[in-house]
């Protein structure tokens, strides 16, 4: 696209699945993956050609006709000729990432840090203020990046742009109005909603990929994916994979990614999640990304996985990531606090309150208490930055720092807090973006694409519209999920309700690194920087039962990716 004021470069283009849509005028480009909500339920994968009349009036809405109109993984460059604005869209999903930075006299907006880099960006200095907040909750969500250079476009935000310069920023997809509008349906019509309305977003995906490697760990959501692949009317070529850990309670998954492929005609691979002499020091091969994401999974089954998508031809990884967030998977007495907001002293409030207090092995008196507190004021705040309580090693005023300033980690909902009663508060908020899960931090060019189906808009809407002590009937969470595609799942999956531990894997890949996590944490710069108390970082890493601690689950899970991310930066100007 070559537009004055603007010029769209792209690479990686994998028609059908990723992909250019231009504006038959010139005026607009769509860059990515995009479905007709018009088509959803005749032809959900159908490819999208914008006539000059759709054109039109996503031009003349602003983009959002854009967003009401369609849906999926895609940024969008709009521009209007009548009063000269340049307009950036990001999908409300946030699955494709989407940067900007100013170099010189030019603003660039860009998904990877490294293309960025060779058009220019460079001699970018990190954001301790945004470190420090990481190390508190390990995806805050903010405007802010990483890097004090770049920022970030919200997931269904508009930037607006004259003469090169950012004059506005609309939010065109308000999840919150979502959230708040009337569901009149019954238990049951929810739930075919939710059956329907899932298989059809998977059914759109896989229309879009020939052959897929899944992810299948045998739990809910993973599971309810396959189904759902396994029956599109493309019939995808499916091969499942499944990571089995070697040592930790519940943590070799075989047996449910088994039941869940029984009676489909796919491929099953089946390999450890570890092996244990991997060595960690592959992390600070990670590349240049703008904010820090979570290396140790990555590092032990990337090569697997481009190994197997090489032989099987697949262009797809996908995954029920997601799952968790938009069927509900929290604390499920805030779902009792909804129902008790909306509908105080019914019968209805009671049954979940025992329903709740059975399956959790609770008191009625602890589930009532939990759920009258929860809808205090001041308990909508503590929740959104519960994790920074949590933290073990990170140095107290930083802590205290976080504490007091919640509005970093829940960015432009700030103002919902009064408007959304607490468990749908907690669900908007778990959904908050999922950028970091397109692109992998040691990908190659030609390596296949991660794709998250669960994560679609229309899923989404749904998802967040249908009140939560509905997503939680009979104390389950996920319930409409289950409901939905309990007669097609085995009941041992359904009714599955924790997946496996991986802390004594995580300790025995600890001790296979601990010189090299020693080092790196010890001598880095989260420490020189006095994030992180030495002192508990160094207890951590010493001993015979290091591992075993929660502080070095933290280090390991956490802040050692965060280290090799900083590392690698240091060293980006030689590389």
């Amino acid at each position: 696209m070559d537009v004055p004021g603007l010029r769209v470069y792209l690479t990686g283009l994998r028609p059908p699945s990723t992909e250019s849509i231009a504006f038959p005028r010139g005026d607009g480009l769509v860059l990515g993956t995009l479905f007709d909500c018009a088509t959803l339920e005749r032809e959900p994968g159908a490819r999208v050609q914008l006539s000059e009349s759709e054109s039109d009036r996503i031009v003349a809405s602003g983009g959002t006709h854009l967003v009401d109109r369609y849906w999926g993984r895609y940024v969008s460059f709009i521009c209007s000729t009548s009063n000269s604005t340049l307009r950036v869209l990001r999908d409300p999903t946030g699955v494709l990432p989407c940067y900007y930075a100013a170099i010189s006299n030019l603003l660039i907006f860009f998904s990877w840090a490294d293309d960025a880099r060779m058009a220019g960006l460079d001699g970018c200095t990190i954001d301790w203020h945004y470190i420090a907040r990481h190390l508190c909750c390990a995806d805050p969500q903010s405007r802010a990046t990483g890097l004090r250079e770049i920022s970030q476009v919200h997931p269904g935000e508009c930037i607006e742009l004259r003469d090169g310069k950012i004059t506005a920023s609309r939010q065109l997809w308000d999840p919150v109005s979502i959230a708040r509008r009337e569901w009149p349906n019954s238990i049951e019509e929810s739930t075919r909603h939710v059956r329907a309305r899932t298989e059809q977003v998977v059914t759109a995906w896989a229309s879009r990929y020939p052959r897929i490697v899944h992810l299948l760990s045998g739990g809910l959501d993973s599971s309810v994916l396959l189904h759902c692949l396994a029956s599109a009317p493309s019939r995808p070529r499916i091969t499942c994979l499944n990571y089995y850990g070697l040592a930790g309670v519940n943590s070799d998954e075989r047996f449910f990614a088994r039941l869940a492929l029984s009676g489909h005609d796919c491929e099953l691979i089946e390999r450890p999640s570890q092996s244990p002499a991997h060595d960690l020091r592959g992390m600070l091969d990670c590349a240049r990304t703008t904010v820090p994401l979570g290396l140790i999974y990555r590092t032990l089954t990337q090569e697997v996985e481009r190994k197997l998508a090489q032989d099987t031809g697949a262009a797809a990884y996908f995954t029920g990531v997601g799952g968790d967030a938009v069927f509900y998977q929290g604390p499920v007495p805030l779902a009792l606090a909804d129902q008790m907001r909306a509908h105080f002293g019914t019968n209805g409030c009671f049954d979940l309150a025992l329903s709740i207090a059975r399956m959790d092995n609770l008191s009625l008196g602890s589930v009532l208490w939990q759920a009258c507190r929860a809808l205090l004021p001041i308990a909508r705040v503590d929740e959104m930055v519960k994790s920074v309580r949590e933290r073990s090693v990170v140095s107290p005023d930083v802590l205290r720092a976080a504490a007091n300033e919640p509005d970093f980690f829940w960015h432009r909902y700030t103002a919902t807090r009064g408007r959304l009663p607490p468990a749908k508060l907690r669900h908007l908020y778990q959904m908050r973006g999922y950028g970091v899960y397109f692109y992998s931090p040691f990908a190659e060019r030609g390596d296949p694409e991660y794709v998250c189906p669960l994560i679609s808009q229309p899923l989404v809407d749904l998802c967040l519209q249908i009140p939560v002590y509905m997503h939680t009937a009979a104390g389950w969470d996920r319930a409409l999920e289950r409901r939905a595609f309990m007669d097609v799942l085995p009941s041992r999956v359904v009714q599955r309700r924790r997946k496996g531990s991986i802390g004594v894997a995580m300790n025995v890949l600890l001790q296979n690194n601990l010189e090299f996590v020693r080092e790196l944490m010890l001598e880095g710069q989260l420490i020189e920087h006095q994030l992180l108390d030495r002192r508990k970082v160094e207890a951590a890493l010493t001993g015979a039962n290091v591992g075993l601690s929660p502080a070095a689950a933290e280090i390991i899970g956490e802040h050692l990716s965060t280290e090799a991310w900083l590392r690698r930066w240091s060293f980006s100007d030689s590389a």
